[in-house]
């Protein structure tokens, strides 16, 4: 039995691994990020390629990452929890910029959607001035 889950276990790990090869970049949050949201508040993150020091931008609203980091942490308990593993439930979350080619199991924010959207943060802007 023990030989038997040791090799799930390798399985899950090695699915775990391919699965983060699809993804665009993938951040340490905190559980504070969970409920921080505000109209004018933009996350911007920056992934630097080893290979080649291409720097990529990703502007994320922060309802967005809000959203996605509390559902995304309860839905890893979950999983955790149907495996059976005992798991603490820390103040550490990720955040997953994912690819419009991918299948995710929560809604996840896409690179397609945020590389480079500098834009909406002025449309956002124009927004709340005009009383949108």
């Amino acid at each position: 039995m023990s030989v038997m889950r040791s090799r799930q276990q390798k399985l899950s790990e090695k699915a775990d691994e391919e699965r983060m090869l699809r993804l665009a970049a993938a951040i340490y949050a905190r559980q504070k990020h969970e409920t921080i949201t505000s109209p004018n508040l933009f996350y911007c993150f920056v992934n630097i390629s080893k290979d080649t020091s291409v720097f990529k931008f990703y502007i994320v609203p922060s309802r967005v990452v809000a959203k996605y980091v509390k559902e995304q942490h309860a839905f890893w308990l979950e999983m955790k929890r149907k495996e059976g593993k005992e798991v603490k439930d820390t103040d550490m979350r990720i955040l997953r910029i994912g690819t419009k080619d991918e299948k995710y199991p929560v809604p996840t924010p896409l690179a397609e959607q945020y590389e480079n959207n500098w834009g909406i943060c002025i449309v956002t802007s124009k927004s709340r001035e005009e009383g949108e």
